[in-house]
């Protein structure tokens, strides 16, 4: 029996702790922002590679 190839590649998703109960992680070109509450997430924020893009831009003005 000849092996098949997965037809996606699985990434194991790590959630990061920014501060104030604002957590994110990643998802193959998705950014994945939530805010929880200790036991399970309260809101969910998904961006988009353009969106994340327009936040740097956004940050960097902020900066100087």
């Amino acid at each position: 029996m000849a092996k098949t190839k997965p037809s996606c590649i699985l990434v194991p998703r790590t959630k990061k702790y920014l501060g104030d109960g604002v957590y994110a992680e990643m998802t193959g070109d998705l950014v994945i922002l939530t805010t929880e509450n200790g036991r399970y997430a309260t809101n969910t924020i998904y961006l988009e590679p353009e969106v994340v893009r327009s936040f740097q831009i956004f940050l960097k003005g902020k900066n100087q």
